[in-house]
């Protein structure tokens, strides 16, 4: 299964959906499965910021639970950092987004 490490390597990002398109293909969604070292520490509320190569006008959305399967749609191709932050801690992972065909 492919999947894709925090920059602390205590997040996975499990791709359901490899690779993730921008715009979502019709047929599938951008399924991804979030997988935490340490639960405890994220708690249950977790919020995402993505920013297209790191910079630029940011993408932001919470995570419905810490664990678990979300829809990950994002609104252009490129690498997406997206930070993740919680009370008590922060961590960051990298999404590659393709142009949908």
């Amino acid at each position: 299964m492919p999947f894709v490490r925090s920059q602390s390597g205590n997040v996975v990002a499990i791709l359901f959906a490899d690779p993730l398109f921008a715009p979502p293909l019709r047929d599938r969604n951008n399924k991804v499965l979030w997988a935490w070292q340490q639960l405890s520490a994220a708690g249950s509320d977790v919020r995402m910021t993505a920013r297209l190569n790191g910079k630029g006008p940011a993408v932001t959305a919470g995570l419905p639970s810490p664990v678990g399967p979300s829809i990950v749609d994002l609104p252009s191709p490129g690498c997406w950092r997206v930070a993740l932050t919680w009370p008590g801690g922060s961590d960051s992972i990298d999404l590659e987004v393709r142009a949908s065909r």
